[in-house]
C-alpha cells in the first residue's frame, strides 16, 4: 500500500533535478554569450580607434575617402569617420558608390555633414556630389554586424566659392515683377533664349545662353532645319509685343553643332550648340547661365529646379506668348526608372504633380540655384516625356557633356573668361585611378588627432 506522502515527494523531486540541469545549461550559454559580446566590443573599440581620420585640405589637393578593405568590399560592422577642414568649402564626389540600400538609409549608410545642422544620408548604387556650407565636412560610414557590405571611393577638394561667385558673372537672376501665377517676371531669367524660325517668324524651341556666341539646346530641335533660317532670340518676355522690355534682340545663327553621338529617333545625347554670327551683348537683362563644372557628377536627386519656355500650357493647346516658369523636383534615376523605362545616366528626371514642360519647351533650360553662390546653373535641357504632366519629364544632363561643350566653345568669348574656364576645368573632381601605393587611392591619415601637413599622408596632388 502506497503512503500518500510519497506522491508529492516524487512529483516535486524530479522537476528540481531537471530545473538544475536547465539552469546550468542556461548559465553556460549566458557566460559564452558574455564572452563573445566582450570580444565583439573589444574588436569594435579597436576598429573605431583605427577608423577615425582628420585632414586639413589645402587648395590644389585632393583627399580620397574610401571604405575599409578597398578595392574589396567592406563587410559586417563598420563605424568610420573622416573629418575634413579647409579655409574654403569642401566639394565631395563619390564615384563609384555601392552601399546596400535600405528605406531612409537606416542600415548601411554614408552620412555627410555639410553644416552644423544638416546631414545627408546616402545608400544604394550610383554617383553623388555634395558641397559643404562651411569650411568643415564630416563623413561617416555606419553598417550593422549583418551587413553584406559594399564599396565606395570619394574625392574631396577645397572650393573657393566666394572667389568663384565674384569672378563669374553667370547665373544672375533678376527680381520678378510677378507675384504668384506661372508667368516669369520680365527678364527675370537673363539666360533664357528662344530659337526662331525667321521664315515662319515664330519661336519653336527654347535654348540657354552660355557664352557670347553660343546657346545650348536639344539636338532634336534642329532636325530638318536649315541653319540659314535660324535665329537666337534674347531678352524676350512676351513674343506678342515689343513694349514690355527694351532688351529684346535677334541674332543670326551661322553654325548648328549637334552632339556627334545623337541619332534621330533614339533617346540620348540630345544636345546641340548654336553659334551666333556676332557676339551677343550682355546687360542686366541678358547674360549666361553657369555651367555645372563643380557638379558634373551630381545626381541632383531631391533638388528643386525651374524649367522655362514659351511652349503649350497643356498638351495640344496653343503656345504661350508670355515666358512661363514651373518649379519641379529632380528624381533619382532609380526612382525615375520605376516610372519611365530607358533613362540613362546622361539624363535627369524631373517631376511635379500636375506640372511639367510641354510642347515647344524642348531645348529650354532646367535651372538649379546653387545654394552657396545663389547663381543659376544649367543642369539639364528639356528633351522628352509622355504628354504634358502625365508623368516624369526626361532632360539631357548637362554635366555629362561638359567636356564636349568646352571643346567646342573654348577660345570664344564666353560668360566665363578663358582663364577662369581653364581653372574651373582643372578644379573639377577627377576620375579616381589606382596608384602604386595604397589600395587604389592615396593613403589616409593615421588617426583622428594627427593633423596632416601638405604632402603628408592623405594629401595628393590632382593627376594630370
Amino acid at each position: 500500500m502506497l503512503h500518500p506522502v510519497n506522491k508529492p515527494i516524487n512529483v516535486f523531486f524530479l522537476p528540481r533535478l531537471f530545473t538544475k540541469r536547465i539552469f546550468l545549461h542556461v548559465a553556460a550559454a549566458l557566460l559564452s554569450f558574455l564572452v563573445l559580446l566582450s570580444l565583439a566590443q573589444s574588436n569594435e573599440t579597436r576598429f573605431q580607434q583605427n577608423c577615425d581620420y582628420y585632414q586639413e585640405l589645402a587648395p590644389d589637393t585632393t583627399y580620397f575617402i574610401y571604405n575599409p578593405e578597398y578595392p574589396n568590399r567592406y563587410r559586417g560592422f563598420r563605424s568610420c569617420k573622416w573629418t575634413i577642414e579647409t579655409n574654403y568649402r569642401v566639394n565631395l564626389t563619390c564615384n563609384p558608390f555601392h552601399i546596400p540600400w535600405s528605406q531612409n538609409c537606416t542600415q548601411d549608410r554614408l552620412s555627410v555633414q555639410v553644416n552644423s545642422r544638416t546631414t545627408h544620408q546616402y545608400c544604394g548604387d550610383g554617383v553623388f556630389n555634395v558641397l559643404s556650407e562651411s569650411n568643415k565636412m564630416v563623413v561617416t560610414l555606419k553598417s550593422p554586424f549583418w551587413s553584406k557590405g559594399g564599396e565606395f571611393i570619394c574625392a574631396a577638394q577645397a572650393v573657393n566659392s566666394r572667389q568663384e561667385s565674384e569672378n563669374c558673372e553667370c547665373g544672375r537672376k533678376n527680381p520678378t515683377r510677378i507675384v504668384g501665377g506661372v508667368d516669369a517676371g520680365v527678364n527675370e531669367f537673363p539666360m533664357m533664349a528662344g530659337i526662331v524660325d525667321v521664315v515662319l517668324r515664330r519661336v519653336f524651341c527654347g535654348s540657354t545662353l552660355i557664352a557670347k556666341k553660343y546657346v545650348v539646346t536639344a539636338a532634336h530641335c534642329l532636325l530638318n532645319k536649315e541653319v540659314s533660317i535660324l535665329g537666337i532670340l534674347l531678352g524676350e518676355h512676351d513674343v506678342s509685343t515689343g513694349m514690355e522690355t527694351n532688351a529684346t534682340a535677334l541674332y543670326r545663327v551661322v553654325q548648328a553643332i549637334s552632339h556627334p553621338n545623337y541619332i534621330q529617333g533614339t533617346p540620348g545625347n540630345d544636345i546641340a550648340l548654336l553659334k551666333s554670327e556676332t557676339d551677343m551683348i550682355y546687360s542686366n537683362e541678358v547674360g549666361p547661365a553657369c555651367l555645372p563644372f563643380q557638379h558634373a557628377a551630381d545626381s541632383f536627386g531631391g533638388s528643386e529646379v525651374q524649367i522655362l519656355g514659351w511652349g503649350s500650357t497643356d498638351f495640344g493647346s496653343p503656345t504661350s506668348d508670355v515666358l512661363q516658369k514651373v518649379t519641379l523636383y529632380v528624381l533619382t534615376n532609380l526612382q525615375c526608372s520605376k516610372r519611365i523605362a530607358n533613362i540613362s545616366p546622361q539624363e535627369i528626371c524631373t517631376y511635379g504633380e500636375g506640372k511639367d514642360a510641354c510642347q515647344m519647351d524642348s531645348g529650354g533650360p532646367v535651372l538649379w540655384e546653387n545654394p552657396m553662390t545663389k547663381r543659376l546653373t544649367l543642369i539639364g535641357i528639356v528633351s522628352r516625356g509622355i504628354g504634358c504632366a502625365v508623368d516624369s519629364g526626361i532632360n539631357t544632363k548637362v554635366g555629362s557633356y561638359i567636356d564636349w561643350i568646352t571643346s567646342v566653345t573654348l577660345g570664344e568669348s564666353s560668360g566665363i573668361d578663358q582663364t577662369r574656364l581653364e581653372d574651373l576645368l582643372a578644379e573639377r573632381p577627377r576620375a579616381v585611378t589606382k596608384t602604386a601605393s595604397g589600395n587604389g587611392a592615396a593613403n589616409l591619415c593615421e588617426k583622428r588627432n594627427t593633423k596632416c601637413a601638405n604632402g603628408a599622408k592623405g594629401v595628393t596632388k590632382p593627376a594630370g
